[in-house]
């Protein structure tokens, strides 16, 4: 049976967090509130870096790569980072203050119509009508990649 970590990415319209999934496999650790350290000249989506068991991670706060509005900082303010399993590049995302582990049964599939979510790889209905966007974890990182390096030549074109 599948299981999904479905987390708050953000706050949309009118204040309701938007809820999004990630399957269980592909995450190796959720940490609770780690220390992430700000990098200079870095686009506004990534938070900054995380050492992690050996291993320097960037950092994605992912309610402004997915359309959301980041999560208010303040001295209590909890978050979670969620480290990725398995992927080719270096990278946690750095979610709201809630994650909670689903399992595929819970879910009901959910037409999105002709609406298409960039980095959505299908919608689900979960406890309480909470419609649930799964990530496209490739697709994601994949938008990454195209992003740093749109930066970088972006940057490197304003020196």
């Amino acid at each position: 049976m599948d299981v999904y970590l479905v987390f708050a990415a953000g706050v949309g319209e009118g204040g309701v967090p938007q809820y999004w999934a990630v399957p269980a496999s592909q995450v190796r650790e959720v940490l609770q509130k780690p220390s992430v350290y700000p990098i200079p000249r870095v686009p506004p989506f990534i938070v900054g870096s995380l050492w992690y068991r050996g291993q320097v991670l960037t950092v994605v706060d992912m309610a402004q790569v997915l359309g959301g509005q980041r999560w208010q900082s303040g001295g209590n303010l909890l978050y979670y980072v969620l480290v990725l399993e398995g992927v080719r590049m270096p990278v946690a995302l750095w979610v709201g203050p809630w994650v909670q582990a689903v399992r595929e049964s819970e879910m009901t599939p959910v037409e999105t119509g002709h609406v298409a979510i960039p980095l959505m790889g299908r919608a689900t209905q979960w406890a309480g009508g909470r419609v649930v966007f799964h990530l496209d974890v490739p697709a994601f990182l994949n938008w990454l990649d195209q992003s740093v390096v749109a930066f970088s030549r972006t940057l490197a074109d304003y020196r």
